[in-house]
């Protein structure tokens, strides 16, 4: 088997035109989509990506990023 050595990055972003601005800028990485902050907090502690990319605040918290990153680190 064949080990895939490509950085995976998670875009977290409701605007679907800037998360495929992001991913078509990372086209040489494996990138994960997520349009909502919970289901970017699930898709993380799923997939344990090595780089997350966030909006500050999201639609449904209205919250800092860092109480998104403290869930993640609960999990």
């Amino acid at each position: 088997m064949v080990s895939d050595a490509r950085a995976v990055i998670l875009v977290v972003d409701d605007e679907a035109p800037i998360r495929r601005a992001i991913v078509h800028a990372l086209v040489d990485e494996r990138v994960l989509e997520a349009a909502t902050a919970q289901d970017g907090i699930d898709l993380a502690a799923a997939e344990r990506p090595d780089l997350i990319r966030s909006e500050e605040h999201t639609s449904e918290l209205q919250s800092p990023m860092y109480l998104v990153c403290r869930l993640l680190l609960e999990k």
